[in-house]
């Protein structure tokens, strides 16, 4: 009898143990998707805010050499500027 019950706490031990183990793995799992989600979206966030930069970077340049040729007296006519 005392074999019997050694036998079943036995088994219980390793179902609880088989249990354990894939709680964890799902655990890992989990944590690795939400790794690469957030990694993810810093690649957007950075990338977006990579590309605002350089919009911003080409409007004040386009702003300037407008200024510069038209000699502050231009008007600017579809992107050219035109002397008045």
């Amino acid at each position: 009898m005392c074999g019997v019950v050694s036998k079943i706490v036995i088994r219980a031990n390793v179902i609880s143990a088989a249990a354990g183990t894939g709680a964890a793995t799902a655990t890992a799992v989990v944590a690795t998707v939400l790794v690469v989600v957030v990694a993810a979206l810093i690649i957007i966030i950075v990338a977006a805010a990579v590309v605002v930069v350089v919009v911003v970077v080409v409007v004040v340049v386009v702003v300037v050499v407008l200024v510069l040729v038209g000699g502050g007296g231009g008007v600017v006519v579809g992107g050219g500027v035109v002397q008045t």
